[in-house]
Protein backbone atom coordinates (compact mmCIF):
# COMPACT_ATOMS: atom_id res chain seq x y z
CA UNK A 1 0.00 0.00 0.00
CA UNK A 2 1.59 3.81 -0.86
CA UNK A 3 1.63 6.06 1.56
CA UNK A 4 -0.74 8.53 0.31
CA UNK A 5 -3.22 5.22 -0.05
CA UNK A 6 -2.59 4.91 3.58
CA UNK A 7 -3.34 8.28 4.61
CA UNK A 8 -6.50 8.29 2.53
CA UNK A 9 -7.26 5.31 4.16
CA UNK A 10 -7.01 6.69 7.72
CA UNK A 11 -8.52 9.69 7.01
CA UNK A 12 -11.67 8.77 6.11
CA UNK A 13 -11.49 6.13 9.18
CA UNK A 14 -11.37 9.28 11.18
CA UNK A 15 -13.95 11.09 9.71
CA UNK A 16 -16.11 8.60 10.07
CA UNK A 17 -15.29 7.67 13.60
CA UNK A 18 -16.00 11.30 14.10
CA UNK A 19 -19.46 11.49 12.12
CA UNK A 20 -20.20 8.35 14.22
CA UNK A 21 -19.57 9.69 17.58
CA UNK A 22 -22.04 12.78 16.38
CA UNK A 23 -24.56 10.39 15.58
CA UNK A 24 -23.85 8.49 19.03
CA UNK A 25 -24.23 11.37 21.16
CA UNK A 26 -27.38 12.72 19.21
CA UNK A 27 -29.01 9.28 19.14
CA UNK A 28 -28.27 8.92 23.64
CA UNK A 29 -30.30 11.66 24.02
CA UNK A 30 -33.51 10.65 23.83
CA UNK A 31 -35.18 14.16 24.74
CA UNK A 32 -33.28 16.24 22.16
CA UNK A 33 -33.80 12.79 19.59
CA UNK A 34 -37.49 13.29 19.84
CA UNK A 35 -37.66 17.23 19.97
CA UNK A 36 -35.66 17.18 16.42
CA UNK A 37 -37.50 14.53 14.91
CA UNK A 38 -40.99 16.31 15.86
CA UNK A 39 -40.06 19.31 14.04
CA UNK A 40 -38.37 17.45 11.18
CA UNK A 41 -41.64 15.95 10.62
CA UNK A 42 -43.56 19.55 10.71
CA UNK A 43 -40.37 21.67 9.37
CA UNK A 44 -41.07 25.40 8.48
CA UNK A 45 -41.56 25.69 4.65
CA UNK A 46 -39.34 28.40 4.42
CA UNK A 47 -36.35 26.81 6.26
CA UNK A 48 -36.77 23.79 4.69
CA UNK A 49 -36.45 25.32 0.70
CA UNK A 50 -33.41 27.35 2.32
CA UNK A 51 -31.43 25.04 3.25
CA UNK A 52 -30.80 23.21 -0.30
CA UNK A 53 -31.45 26.59 -2.00
CA UNK A 54 -28.90 27.86 0.06
CA UNK A 55 -26.26 24.66 -1.00
CA UNK A 56 -27.20 24.71 -4.64
CA UNK A 57 -26.54 28.83 -4.48
CA UNK A 58 -23.33 27.84 -2.77
CA UNK A 59 -21.97 25.96 -5.47
CA UNK A 60 -23.20 28.69 -8.01
CA UNK A 61 -20.68 31.41 -6.09
CA UNK A 62 -17.90 28.62 -5.46
CA UNK A 63 -17.94 28.00 -9.51
CA UNK A 64 -18.35 31.42 -10.63
CA UNK A 65 -15.42 32.45 -8.35
CA UNK A 66 -13.10 29.79 -9.98
CA UNK A 67 -14.30 30.19 -13.20
CA UNK A 68 -13.05 34.31 -12.97
CA UNK A 69 -9.76 32.99 -11.46
CA UNK A 70 -9.40 29.86 -14.10
CA UNK A 71 -10.55 31.79 -17.18
CA UNK A 72 -7.54 34.36 -16.56
CA UNK A 73 -4.97 31.64 -17.67
CA UNK A 74 -6.67 29.46 -20.25
CA UNK A 75 -5.33 29.74 -23.50
CA UNK A 76 -7.82 27.70 -25.69
CA UNK A 77 -10.84 29.32 -24.79
CA UNK A 78 -12.94 30.09 -21.75
CA UNK A 79 -14.44 27.97 -19.44
CA UNK A 80 -18.26 28.43 -19.93
CA UNK A 81 -20.09 28.95 -16.60
CA UNK A 82 -22.28 25.98 -16.83
CA UNK A 83 -19.26 23.51 -17.54
CA UNK A 84 -17.75 25.27 -14.78
CA UNK A 85 -20.55 24.54 -12.49
CA UNK A 86 -20.49 21.11 -13.31
CA UNK A 87 -16.98 20.73 -12.42
CA UNK A 88 -17.35 22.59 -8.94
CA UNK A 89 -20.34 19.64 -8.35
CA UNK A 90 -18.32 16.86 -9.28
CA UNK A 91 -15.28 17.93 -7.55
CA UNK A 92 -17.56 18.09 -4.49
CA UNK A 93 -18.53 14.73 -5.19
CA UNK A 94 -14.24 13.88 -5.45
CA UNK A 95 -14.00 15.75 -1.81
CA UNK A 96 -15.89 13.72 0.22
CA UNK A 97 -12.93 11.45 -0.03
CA UNK A 98 -9.78 12.17 1.41
CA UNK A 99 -6.99 13.99 0.62
CA UNK A 100 -9.19 16.43 -1.39
CA UNK A 101 -9.70 13.66 -4.62
CA UNK A 102 -12.24 16.33 -5.87
CA UNK A 103 -9.65 19.37 -6.27
CA UNK A 104 -7.12 17.05 -7.91
CA UNK A 105 -9.88 15.73 -10.82
CA UNK A 106 -10.62 19.67 -11.33
CA UNK A 107 -6.78 20.24 -12.25
CA UNK A 108 -6.59 16.95 -14.45
CA UNK A 109 -9.90 17.44 -16.21
CA UNK A 110 -8.62 21.39 -16.79
CA UNK A 111 -4.93 20.38 -17.82
CA UNK A 112 -6.73 18.11 -20.43
CA UNK A 113 -9.40 19.73 -21.72
CA UNK A 114 -8.49 23.36 -21.57
CA UNK A 115 -4.19 22.65 -21.42
CA UNK A 116 -4.27 24.78 -18.23
CA UNK A 117 -0.85 23.32 -17.31
CA UNK A 118 -1.15 21.64 -14.04
CA UNK A 119 1.31 23.85 -12.14
CA UNK A 120 -0.90 26.25 -13.11
CA UNK A 121 -3.76 24.68 -11.97
CA UNK A 122 -2.40 24.27 -8.59
CA UNK A 123 -1.70 27.84 -8.32
CA UNK A 124 -5.27 28.56 -8.91
CA UNK A 125 -6.41 26.26 -6.27
CA UNK A 126 -4.22 28.14 -4.02
CA UNK A 127 -5.54 31.38 -4.74
CA UNK A 128 -9.07 30.02 -4.35
CA UNK A 129 -8.36 29.02 -0.95
CA UNK A 130 -6.31 31.89 -0.10
CA UNK A 131 -9.19 33.86 -1.21
CA UNK A 132 -11.85 32.00 1.06
CA UNK A 133 -9.44 32.76 4.04
CA UNK A 134 -9.79 36.48 2.83
CA UNK A 135 -13.06 36.47 2.97
CA UNK A 136 -13.24 34.52 6.19
CA UNK A 137 -11.07 37.37 8.07
CA UNK A 138 -13.09 40.09 6.04
CA UNK A 139 -16.53 38.84 7.58
CA UNK A 140 -14.44 37.94 11.11
CA UNK A 141 -13.14 42.12 11.58
CA UNK A 142 -17.02 42.46 10.24
CA UNK A 143 -18.39 40.87 13.69
CA UNK A 144 -15.76 42.56 15.84
CA UNK A 145 -16.40 45.68 14.72
CA UNK A 146 -20.12 44.78 15.52
CA UNK A 147 -19.54 43.62 18.84
CA UNK A 148 -17.45 46.74 19.65
CA UNK A 149 -19.75 49.28 18.16
CA UNK A 150 -23.21 47.68 18.53
CA UNK A 151 -24.27 47.47 15.28
CA UNK A 152 -26.89 45.66 13.55
CA UNK A 153 -25.87 41.97 11.98
CA UNK A 154 -27.00 43.79 8.95
CA UNK A 155 -23.72 45.06 8.57
CA UNK A 156 -22.48 41.73 7.59
CA UNK A 157 -24.75 41.25 4.40
CA UNK A 158 -24.08 45.40 4.01
CA UNK A 159 -20.10 44.71 3.96
CA UNK A 160 -20.37 42.55 0.97
CA UNK A 161 -21.36 45.42 -0.92
CA UNK A 162 -17.90 47.41 -0.60
CA UNK A 163 -15.78 44.96 -2.08
CA UNK A 164 -18.64 44.40 -4.50
CA UNK A 165 -18.64 48.06 -5.64
CA UNK A 166 -14.70 47.65 -6.23
CA UNK A 167 -15.04 45.23 -8.56
CA UNK A 168 -15.59 47.62 -12.03
CA UNK A 169 -12.49 49.95 -10.35
CA UNK A 170 -9.17 49.76 -10.64
CA UNK A 171 -6.93 47.71 -12.95
CA UNK A 172 -8.05 45.62 -15.39
CA UNK A 173 -6.26 42.78 -14.55
CA UNK A 174 -7.53 42.72 -10.85
CA UNK A 175 -10.85 42.31 -11.98
CA UNK A 176 -11.18 38.68 -11.75
CA UNK A 177 -9.59 38.77 -8.25
CA UNK A 178 -12.17 41.24 -7.17
CA UNK A 179 -14.77 39.80 -8.06
CA UNK A 180 -13.63 35.65 -6.97
CA UNK A 181 -13.34 37.74 -3.30
CA UNK A 182 -16.46 39.07 -3.97
CA UNK A 183 -18.09 35.33 -4.35
CA UNK A 184 -16.20 34.33 -1.66
CA UNK A 185 -17.93 36.76 0.74
CA UNK A 186 -21.28 35.57 -0.87
CA UNK A 187 -20.19 31.78 -0.41
CA UNK A 188 -19.69 33.11 3.55
CA UNK A 189 -23.28 34.65 3.90
CA UNK A 190 -25.14 31.48 2.00
CA UNK A 191 -23.29 29.47 4.70
CA UNK A 192 -24.92 31.06 7.65
CA UNK A 193 -28.04 30.90 5.89
CA UNK A 194 -27.43 27.15 5.26
CA UNK A 195 -26.44 26.83 9.58
CA UNK A 196 -29.23 28.83 10.46
CA UNK A 197 -31.55 26.45 8.21
CA UNK A 198 -30.32 23.33 9.95
CA UNK A 199 -30.74 24.76 13.14
CA UNK A 200 -34.39 25.68 12.96
CA UNK A 201 -34.96 22.60 10.94
CA UNK A 202 -34.32 21.15 14.24
CA UNK A 203 -36.06 23.13 16.35
CA UNK A 204 -33.39 24.98 18.46
CA UNK A 205 -33.08 28.63 16.26
CA UNK A 206 -29.97 30.70 16.80
CA UNK A 207 -29.24 34.57 16.00
CA UNK A 208 -27.49 35.59 12.68
CA UNK A 209 -24.30 36.49 14.10
CA UNK A 210 -24.15 32.87 15.93
CA UNK A 211 -25.14 31.55 12.32
CA UNK A 212 -22.37 33.65 11.03
CA UNK A 213 -19.94 32.51 13.56
CA UNK A 214 -20.88 28.67 13.13
CA UNK A 215 -20.32 29.49 9.11
CA UNK A 216 -16.69 31.10 9.59
CA UNK A 217 -15.71 28.44 11.64
CA UNK A 218 -17.70 25.53 9.31
CA UNK A 219 -15.45 26.78 6.20
CA UNK A 220 -12.22 26.64 8.36
CA UNK A 221 -13.06 22.98 9.18
CA UNK A 222 -14.01 22.20 5.52
CA UNK A 223 -10.30 22.97 4.74
CA UNK A 224 -8.49 20.54 6.26
CA UNK A 225 -6.94 18.44 3.53
CA UNK A 226 -6.65 15.60 5.13
CA UNK A 227 -10.33 15.10 5.67
CA UNK A 228 -12.66 15.48 2.34
CA UNK A 229 -15.25 18.26 3.19
CA UNK A 230 -14.47 18.35 6.87
CA UNK A 231 -16.40 15.70 7.04
CA UNK A 232 -17.07 14.58 11.16
CA UNK A 233 -14.99 17.77 12.00
CA UNK A 234 -17.24 20.44 10.87
CA UNK A 235 -19.76 18.78 13.32
CA UNK A 236 -17.88 18.85 16.25
CA UNK A 237 -16.35 22.25 15.65
CA UNK A 238 -19.55 24.08 15.35
CA UNK A 239 -20.93 22.02 18.86
CA UNK A 240 -17.88 22.53 20.64
CA UNK A 241 -18.91 26.33 20.11
CA UNK A 242 -22.26 25.81 20.69
CA UNK A 243 -22.71 26.43 24.24
CA UNK A 244 -20.29 29.57 23.81
CA UNK A 245 -21.66 31.18 20.68
CA UNK A 246 -25.22 30.55 21.19
CA UNK A 247 -25.66 29.08 24.53
CA UNK A 248 -26.60 25.64 23.40
CA UNK A 249 -25.37 22.16 23.88
CA UNK A 250 -22.98 20.65 22.03
CA UNK A 251 -25.27 17.91 21.30
CA UNK A 252 -28.20 20.25 19.65
CA UNK A 253 -25.53 21.39 16.98
CA UNK A 254 -24.48 17.88 16.38
CA UNK A 255 -28.12 17.55 15.57
CA UNK A 256 -28.27 20.48 13.56
CA UNK A 257 -25.29 19.73 11.58
CA UNK A 258 -25.89 16.19 11.11
CA UNK A 259 -29.32 17.66 9.20
CA UNK A 260 -26.77 19.67 7.59
CA UNK A 261 -24.62 17.42 5.95
CA UNK A 262 -27.37 14.93 5.18
CA UNK A 263 -29.59 17.74 3.03
CA UNK A 264 -25.74 18.41 1.35
CA UNK A 265 -24.50 14.57 0.39
CA UNK A 266 -28.17 14.18 -0.79
CA UNK A 267 -27.47 17.15 -3.06
CA UNK A 268 -23.77 16.30 -3.81
CA UNK A 269 -23.96 12.93 -4.80
CA UNK A 270 -26.53 12.97 -7.51
CA UNK A 271 -25.66 16.11 -8.61
CA UNK A 272 -22.02 15.46 -8.71
CA UNK A 273 -22.78 12.22 -10.85
CA UNK A 274 -24.64 13.67 -13.06
CA UNK A 275 -22.48 16.32 -13.33
CA UNK A 276 -19.60 13.83 -14.43
CA UNK A 277 -21.22 12.38 -17.30
CA UNK A 278 -20.57 15.42 -19.79
CA UNK A 279 -17.26 16.15 -18.48
CA UNK A 280 -16.13 12.57 -18.79
CA UNK A 281 -17.16 13.05 -22.13
CA UNK A 282 -15.20 15.95 -23.24
CA UNK A 283 -12.01 14.54 -21.02
CA UNK A 284 -12.31 11.45 -23.13
CA UNK A 285 -13.14 13.54 -26.53
CA UNK A 286 -9.76 16.27 -25.77
CA UNK A 287 -7.56 12.99 -24.89
CA UNK A 288 -8.32 11.79 -28.31
CA UNK A 289 -7.37 15.07 -29.69
CA UNK A 290 -4.60 15.77 -27.73
CA UNK A 291 -2.89 12.42 -26.79
CA UNK A 292 0.64 13.68 -26.98
CA UNK A 293 0.33 17.70 -26.50
CA UNK A 294 2.74 19.52 -24.44
CA UNK A 295 2.43 21.52 -21.70
CA UNK A 296 1.66 25.11 -22.81
CA UNK A 297 3.16 28.25 -21.19
CA UNK A 298 0.67 30.88 -19.48
CA UNK A 299 1.37 33.50 -17.56
CA UNK A 300 -0.62 34.66 -14.63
Amino acid sequence: MSRTAGARRLSLMLGAILLAAAVWSVASNRALLETAWQSLKHPPAGWTVALPAAILASFASTAAGLRWLTNRVTPIGSVGWSEMFQITLASSLGNLVPMQAGMVGRIAYLHRVHRIPVTVGVLLAVQSTLLTFAALAWMGVVMLLIRLGGLSWLAVPASVLVPGSLIWVGPASGWAFRAAFTSRLLDTLLSAVRTAAAFELVGVPISPLAALAFALAAQLANAVPMIGNGLGIREWVVALLAPTVAGLSTQEALAAELVHRAVEITLIVPGGLIASVPLARRFAQAARLRPTDGEPTTAL
